[in-house]
């Protein structure tokens, strides 16, 4: 489902965009959208490498691991699989 918003934008980053869209045969929506999405998922990369940091101390520290600990390397796992392109489908 799509939504319509409005947006305060510099008149130049919107010349770029519309400029990279034409290149690319794509639309400014498409675009503003490619572009949200990527910069999401590298807040959330950042959340998770933090999160990993102090699992890996936690690790480090103990001798056995937790079930939540164990979720949260699960949950690594999963995700770099993603971004090597090994994800199950």
């Amino acid at each position: 489902m799509l939504k319509r918003v409005n947006l305060n934008i510099p008149q130049e980053l919107i010349d770029r965009l519309d400029e990279y869209a034409k290149e690319n045969y794509t639309t400014r929506s498409s675009v503003m959208c490619q572009a949200c999405d990527q910069y999401l998922v590298a807040k959330e990369m950042q959340k998770l490498f933090t999160q990993m940091n102090v699992v890996l101390k936690k690790l480090s520290a103990a001798e056995t691991i937790d079930e939540e600990t164990k979720q949260q390397l699960a949950d690594f796992e999963r995700l770099s699989k993603m971004l090597t392109g090994q994800a199950q489908m």
